[in-house]
């Protein structure tokens, strides 16, 4: 789990405010982050882009913001990250495809154009330095890299390059997700389990070495991070996850890996194992789950 490396990022995250300086430029205030290795964000910060759903093309507003102080520098930079509801990024590409008049076939190669044309109009150099900026807290995973933000106490996660995680196909293997059952796949988990999973965006073209992938435009995206209830008492016992996954109306599926049936919602959930739940103060919350619709 993340909770012990989260730690230590808190204590860089706050060595790292301590370096924050202010500067004047032409008479104009803006603030630079005097990085040890690289600047975040460098002059970005005079021009903040506004991003919610209700803009999907992310096209750059200029906020009215005065930066006089550091907490409202945080609040900006919080803003400007806070992302895209998974379900609306994804209506966005199937419409934009539709729009192309390119026929009914989208396929990966094509989902994945789509993408790249709405991450270029999102700040992509900005997106990359807010990625560069974190710290690093989980790379283990087969699906995703993992770092924290500590001013907004959530999991940033990157896809890694040559997928967009896994599901289970109907001869019951798994197998690579599209672009777009991923983003359906988060839309999921939002919509089952009250997640807050957003889309910030994403990056250029990435290769896998692993044999036969294809490249990818990893995608970028934030999630609550979950505090476990204590030191000891992080990760729920299989018996409380079946309390827990019962009690949102599904069914184990004991001849699937880790599966689970939603007879009324045809959902299918898979993966569901010890590690990808938190045991939190307010009870078992999942985190990481492969999900379909059928």
């Amino acid at each position: 789990m993340y909770q012990r490396n989260k730690r230590k990022t808190e204590v860089d995250a706050q060595q790292k405010k301590s370096r924050i300086s202010l500067n004047l430029f032409q008479g104009r205030q803006f603030f630079r982050l005097a990085e040890t290795d690289h600047s975040a964000m460098g002059d970005q910060s005079k021009n903040l882009v506004k991003r919610g759903d209700s803009d999907l093309s992310c096209r750059s507003k200029k906020l009215g913001y005065i930066l006089s102080n550091e907490g409202k520098q945080e609040q900006g930079r919080n803003e400007r990250f806070s992302g895209h509801d998974p379900s609306a990024v994804a209506r966005a590409l199937r419409e934009s495809h539709e729009a192309s008049g390119e026929g009914e076939d989208f396929s990966s190669e094509l989902q994945i154009q789509e993408f790249i044309k709405w991450i270029g109009n999102c700040g992509e150099p900005e997106i990359i330095g807010y990625w560069e900026s974190l710290t690093e807290i989980s790379n283990n995973t087969a699906e995703h890299l993992v770092r924290y933000d500590v001013n907004a106490h959530r999991a940033i996660k990157k896809t890694l390059a040559g997928n967009y995680g896994f599901i289970l196909n109907g001869n019951d293997e798994h197998e690579g997700s599209s672009l777009l059952e991923y983003l359906d796949r988060l839309a999921l988990q939002n919509e089952l389990f009250g997640d807050d999973i957003r889309v910030i965006g994403g990056f250029p073209l990435e290769s896998s070495l692993a044999l036969f992938s294809k490249p990818t435009a990893p995608v970028l995206t934030s999630q609550p991070f979950r505090d476990g209830a204590s030191d000891q008492r992080e990760i729920p016992t299989e018996d409380e996850i079946e309390c827990y996954m019962s009690s949102k109306g599904f069914v184990p599926l004991k001849d699937k890996f880790y599966g689970w049936w939603n007879e009324e919602k045809r959902i299918l959930v898979v993966d569901a194992k010890p590690d990808n739940f938190v045991f939190t103060r307010e009870g078992i919350v999942p985190i990481d789950l492969q999900i379909k619709k059928m």
